[in-house]
């Protein structure tokens, strides 16, 4: 691979504009941002311009046969990653999907086998994994600062949030409600601090309280609340491979008194929590809680910057990119099996 890639993106919404163009644009000694593509051809037009992106496509088909192009950034809505996803592997594209990875772990899985025919690689974008403090905290756990980690608990809870943007209220468009836009971000993380265990059983809920209802208030505004047919909330209890445990709560909507975003991770040598990074322990004699110091606050755009500059190294060094797709399929399988086990009330075997 050379030292520099040509650069498509698949999807010119807010993530792209946002986060994407401009990571990559920062990478800019080892990129080169050639094309953009979205349904709305007006749209990837006006991006094109914005960011002087060479070239804009309402097709994507016609970006992948670019050959200038190594790596696409697909940033469609969920309903379309696996398709486009596929589409840009069997073309020969190295793939950075947005998360989730897909609308269920059968496509997911398909992903998967595209990627291992081609030949190319393929990572999801779980740009959580980037902050300084869990980069932190994993390096404390793989050194063994606190033992055998057998517990976890994941929380991504917001008092009101539920988006007033795009199809975030459908089912059919976005595949869930809060569990699949943000609780999937808690759960890769807690997975991979652990040691990325493959999931076995799931027993969880989810329910929509607050969704159809127009009596609500909302940070975000008014939202489509007479189509809306996803969660608001889901709690689940997740039992992974060598008997460790994780649980995961995560809102759009709850009645609690602010929003939180937390993991914590329990050892039989210590403790720890993200947002903010602390790490708990004894030495026999007394408790010990320290926080860790010289560590930034690391925000949304920087985790992105990052994890698009890791896919690129990954790329042109022939690496492995840190967010493997096999993460993203443990991730689609929880949430399969966690909407399972509320439909039927039972125990969803993974």
């Amino acid at each position: 691979m050379a030292d520099t890639v040509g650069v498509g993106i698949i999807g010119a919404g807010s993530i792209a504009n946002m986060t994407h163009i401009p990571g990559y644009k920062g990478l800019s000694e080892k990129v080169r941002l050639i094309a953009v593509a979205d349904v709305l051809g007006e749209r990837a037009d006006e991006v094109a311009a914005e960011h002087k992106i060479p070239m804009a496509f309402d097709d994507y088909n016609r970006l992948l046969e670019l050959e200038e192009i190594d790596i696409v950034s697909v940033c469609t809505p969920p309903v379309a990653h696996m398709a486009a996803t596929i589409a840009a592997l069997e073309a020969g594209k190295h793939v950075l999907c947005e998360k989730p990875m897909a609308m269920n772990a059968a496509e997911a899985q398909l992903m998967i086998d595209a990627a291992e025919e081609s030949g190319c690689k393929l990572a999801i974008g779980f740009q959580s994994r980037f902050s300084d403090s869990a980069v932190a905290l994993k390096r404390l756990i793989d050194g063994g600062e606190l033992g055998d980690v057998y517990y976890g608990r994941a929380v991504y809870n917001r008092r009101r949030g539920i988006p007033s943007w795009g199809m975030f209220y459908s089912r059919e468009q976005n595949g869930g409600g809060p569990l699949i836009d943000v609780g999937v971000h808690v759960l890769d993380l807690a997975l991979w601090l652990m040691g990325s265990p493959k999931p076995v059983s799931v027993l969880g809920s989810a329910y929509r309280k607050f969704g159809n209802r127009d009596d609500v208030f909302n940070r975000f505004g008014p939202w489509n609340h007479t189509d809306y047919d996803v969660e608001d909330f889901t709690t689940a209890m997740i039992r992974l491979e060598g008997g460790a445990t994780l649980n995961l709560e995560c809102s759009w909507a709850l009645n609690i008194e602010e929003d939180l975003q937390s993991v914590v991770l329990c050892g039989d040598e210590g403790g720890a929590q993200l947002h903010p990074l602390k790490v708990f322990k004894d030495d026999g004699k007394m408790l010990i809680d320290w926080d860790p110091q010289g560590l930034a606050d690391t925000n949304y755009i920087e985790m992105h910057a990052r994890s698009l500059a890791n896919f690129v190294d990954a790329v042109i060094n022939d690496g492995d990119p840190l967010v493997r797709p096999e993460h993203g399929l443990h991730v689609a399988q929880i949430v399969d099996a966690i909407y399972r086990s509320s439909e039927t009330g039972q125990l969803a075997e993974i």
